[in-house]
């Protein structure tokens, strides 16, 4: 009996593992089964999103065309209206513009005509204007002339106001330092007694009777047969200084004088006022010179030589010219000019708006052409992508559809293939 046992266990045992081998089996051959059908929709639904692109393209491609067809008779209608609108625009604005001719030939007529009237009066204002402006130069050159007059003057003169100051403060220093010597200094006056003259002698010099000697420095009086007497100022340093200050000044006074050229202070002052008079008058001939011609002297003359020119030609013109009596008054001619012009610019007014309409007109068809240019180019990219006559397209379109419908039948069944395979894949837990 044990020995039965266990044989049936043995033979139990292998039964399980039997049975557990055929369930891995057939869960291995279910998950191969379920890979396989997964690519096989991957496969699918890319083939059916294909499928529907290109019957997407086709509709779109064949709705396109549809609408440049319809696109293309709107534009022929659009372009017959406005060929016609333009024809009868071009001929009211060529028959205003033959009218415009006449007008303005009109008016130019009536231009010479004023223009003949008005010669001899512009020739004489010119004359007047050319006798004026020669007036002018003749004026700049004499008071050109002047100034450089004056200018040579007043840069010849070296007696300027600065060198008068300076003489001056030169000349109140001699008068104060011959003061201080004057106060500083003894005065000997010479009085003989009766035969005694001449006896008494400075520096070999006879001293005369009555003669007063000023002590500025010191001095010796000779006696004859007597001895000598010295006389000499108190505070001798400080006359000594006295002394070289007035030498300072006399000298400085000297350099004025001699650098303006004159002898004394009087004169130099009599130089420097002639200097400011000659200044003065040459600033205001300046002034004057620059308003006369305010360009510049050589501009001016540069202006009046052309006035003279001109003014020659003029006379000439005139002496050879026959002017012929003008037929009628500047005042008539001038309102016929005004009316004419008026005229002009009423006409003017109404063909502009024309010719803006025209012109708009021109650009509107030369749009139209460019859009036709623009369909006809699509229309036959279209024609190239699409089967040649309606009914190979209309064909196409349905073979389209019917390919998108067998691929999404497919993907169906795919996807209910793999939804039953799946459910024979035991879970991995």
């Amino acid at each position: 009996e044990a020995d039965l046992a266990s044989a049936t266990a043995t033979a139990d045992r292998k039964a399980r593992i039997e049975t557990s081998r055929a369930a891995l089996e057939a869960a291995s051959a279910a998950r191969a089964r379920r890979d396989v059908l997964a690519e096989a929709l991957k496969s699918a639904e890319a083939d059916l999103a294909q499928k529907r692109r290109t019957q997407a393209d086709c509709t779109r491609n064949l709705a396109e065309l549809a609408g440049l067809a319809t696109a293309e008779v709107q534009l022929r209608q659009s372009k017959t209206a406005l060929d016609s609108r333009a024809q009868a625009l071009t001929a009211t604005v060529n028959s205003g513009r033959q009218q415009l001719d006449g007008l303005r030939r009109d008016r130019e007529s009536l231009d010479r005509q004023l223009t003949a009237a008005r010669a001899a009066e512009r020739r004489q204002v010119a004359a007047v204007q050319a006798n004026e402006l020669i007036q002018r130069g003749r004026s700049a050159d004499v008071l050109a002339a002047r100034c450089q007059e004056l200018g040579a003057i007043l840069t010849a003169s070296t007696a300027t106001p600065e060198v008068l100051k300076a003489a001056s403060l030169a000349a109140a220093g001699i008068r104060e330092s011959e003061a201080r010597l004057q106060a500083a200094a003894p005065i000997v006056v010479i009085d003989y007694l009766p035969g005694a003259e001449g006896r008494l002698q400075l520096g070999g010099r006879p001293l005369g009777q009555g003669e007063t000697l000023l002590a500025s420095t010191p001095i010796t009086i000779e006696i004859a047969g007597i001895g000598r007497i010295s006389v000499a100022p108190g505070g001798a340093a400080a006359v000594t200084g006295t002394q070289a200050a007035l030498g300072k000044h006399r000298m400085q006074l000297a350099e004025h004088l001699a650098h303006a050229g004159v002898a004394d202070l009087a004169a130099l002052e009599a130089a420097v006022e002639q200097r400011r008079s000659a200044g003065n008058a040459h600033a205001e001939a300046t002034t004057r010179l620059a308003a006369l011609a305010p360009d510049g002297l050589d501009a001016l003359r540069q202006k009046v030589d052309m006035a003279r020119h001109a003014a020659c030609e003029t006379a000439t013109a005139a002496a050879g010219e026959v002017l012929a009596e003008p037929s009628r008054p500047c005042a008539v001619i001038e309102a016929e000019i005004l009316a004419i012009t008026a005229s002009i610019a009423g006409l003017e007014r109404t063909l502009d708006p024309a010719g803006r309409e025209l012109a708009s007109l021109r650009e509107a068809l030369a749009g139209l052409a460019a859009e036709a240019g623009t369909l006809r180019c699509r229309h036959g990219e279209l024609a190239a992508a699409l089967p040649a006559t309606t009914e190979e397209r209309t064909t196409a379109a349905l073979a389209l559809a019917a390919a998108a419908t067998s691929a999404e039948a497919l993907v169906n069944r795919t996807i209910r293939d793999l939804a039953a395979w799946a459910d024979q894949v035991p879970d991995a837990t």
